[in-house]
């Protein structure tokens, strides 16, 4: 009996049981996110490839106002911004452990997006602080955090309603 008890306890100690809302689909701990689905007429980006292409039908002045509200709307804070040039930074986003900034650059009729990022984890030797180097964001593998930076540039141009969508390196 004691032993049988034994059993039933250690058994018990490994099982866990989630709670989930009833409105939740049920997620276990190795679940992939949710992909960004591009259009079937959209090409899907390359590895590789750092820009994110947006053809509009609007003017440069009207489309630059037009982007400037949706990057405000999607929950982006601008930290520089040139009326005369159409070229716009964000404030820096969070995303796991890192944090990027978006520039955007309207040419035309096209809006060209791009990100840095930089790790937002610090380090410091005594009283000495290493200062962190921005990167490029490229359309990398989905094991690589800066694939998820380039997600949320493709879901942020999708928002925007684009007439066409395409990706240069």
């Amino acid at each position: 009996m004691k032993r049988f008890l034994l059993l039933v306890l250690c058994i018990s100690a490994f099982q866990a049981y989630s709670q989930n809302r009833s409105d939740e689909e049920p997620r276990g701990l190795f679940d992939k996110k949710k992909k960004v689905a591009l259009s079937a007429n959209e090409p899907t980006p390359s590895k590789g490839d750092q820009f994110i292409i947006c053809d509009y039908t609007l003017p440069a002045d009207s489309l630059f106002k037009k982007i400037s509200g949706d990057l405000l709307a999607f929950g982006y804070s601008i930290d520089k911004k040139d009326s005369d040039l159409f070229y716009l930074t964000t404030g820096e986003k969070p995303v796991k452990h890192l944090v990027y900034t978006m520039r955007v650059i309207v040419k035309g009729q096209q809006v060209k997006l791009n990100a840095l990022y930089k790790s937002a984890v610090g380090f410091q030797f005594g009283n000495v602080k290493t200062e962190q180097t921005a990167s490029d964001v490229k359309f990398t593998s989905k094991m690589y955090v800066t694939r998820d930076v380039f997600d949320e540039m493709i879901k942020f141009a999708q928002s925007t309603s684009p007439q066409k969508i395409h990706f240069e390196k």
